[in-house]
């Protein structure tokens, strides 16, 4: 049941909906917008699996530009924070692009019209 996801004993998040969001799957998760199944999925990459994700997902390129001409959201991977930042992504910065939050610039209907979900069924 996806009432909440743990990191540790001192950050526990919940789940918006009281109760949470029992069974989930993606498609639910996506309707209920349920943000303990993505930070869970989230945590079950690697970080080289995620930017392999990623990048077959057009991150780092442009994105629906004829319904959002100025969106880009870059291809998020330990070099592109090395160079914004100054160090590696973190276990936290994964947990936050599983939710669509931190670095990650893209909304979930845009994400939809991405080359990756275009081809998932070829």
């Amino acid at each position: 049941m996806m009432v909440f996801f743990r990191i540790d004993e001192q950050r526990v998040f919940n789940a918006w909906k009281e109760g949470g969001h029992g069974v989930t799957d993606l498609d639910k998760a996506l309707v209920e917008s349920s943000n303990p199944f993505f930070m869970n999925l989230a945590t079950r990459f690697e970080k080289q699996s995620l930017e392999s994700f990623f990048s077959s997902a057009s991150f780092g390129t442009k994105l629906c530009t004829d319904c959002y001409p100025h969106q880009f959201s870059p291809l998020i991977n330990d070099a592109w924070k090395q160079k914004n930042f100054g160090r590696n992504l973190f276990r936290g910065d994964l947990i936050n692009l599983g939710i669509g939050q931190g670095y990650l610039q893209i909304t979930p209907l845009l994400y939809l019209n991405s080359e990756w979900w275009q081809k998932k069924g070829e």
